[in-house]
């Protein structure tokens, strides 16, 4: 990586790094400060997620927010799927396109600088949360409300037409294994798993032989599939 620069985009403000997708850009961010990279951090903000924070500075180099655009109008008539709309920023890309730098995509969401080739002359780095629309469309099958399950099942089909453009990165990055057979078809992919806070380590108790076993979840609940899954534990 020439003179350890890197740009990097991601889809929510990661401190406090209070869900797995955040805490995998924040721990992310920690580790390569550690490793002496010089990082230009991009971040969306939005109501009802992480304000805005100079806490991340100290990692980065340079810290730019950008707020998330949300509208009607791009959840109805945009062909793009409306995480990646809202998330489409000319100010943004006019600071990537000025600097040579490589860039990190943190997931589908911030992949708008793909379309149309802006990012050719560039070195991109992808990372692969999910296979986002498989995800959305395992969501619409849990949801109840119709109104919910009929923008899940859409955004699932305009995400599925939108991946496709991974094919204009250099390396895919992907957090699960059984998924990187998915991405190969698009880019040299690799498994890199999640990053954590493993500068503190904590022990449970052995449970003695009367104690009523249990199961630690962690997952955001407010996520349909996160509490299926937690149900039938």
């Amino acid at each position: 990586m020439e003179n350890k620069r890197l740009h990097i985009i991601a889809f929510d403000v990661p401190y406090p790094p209070n869900y797995g997708g955040i805490a995998d850009v924040y721990y992310k961010l920690k580790s390569l400060h550690e490793q002496g990279v010089h990082i230009i951090y991009h971040c969306y903000y939005y109501k009802g997620h992480n304000p805005p924070t100079r806490e991340i500075g100290k990692y980065c180099a340079e810290l730019h927010y950008y707020k998330r655009k949300k509208s009607v109008l791009s959840l109805i008539f945009s062909r793009l799927p409306y995480v990646v709309a809202t998330r489409a920023d000319s100010i943004m890309m006019v600071k990537l396109l000025m600097d040579p730098a490589p860039v990190l995509i943190e997931g589908i969401q911030c992949a708008y600088g793909l379309r149309n080739g802006n990012f050719k002359s560039k070195r991109v780095l992808f990372r692969a949360n999910n296979i986002e629309h498989d995800y959305y469309e395992g969501l619409a099958n849990l949801e109840r409300n119709p109104l919910k399950k009929i923008y899940l099942k859409i955004e699932a089909r305009k995400l599925r037409a939108f991946e496709p453009e991974l094919k204009g990165v250099d390396a895919i990055l992907s957090v699960a294994k059984m998924d990187i057979p998915h991405f190969r078809k698009y880019a040299h992919t690799v498994h890199l798993p999640p990053f954590f806070n493993d500068s503190e380590r904590s022990y449970f108790a052995p449970s003695k032989a009367n104690e009523e076993r249990f199961v630690l979840f962690q997952g955001n609940l407010s996520v349909k599939e996160n509490e299926h899954a937690a149900a039938h534990i």
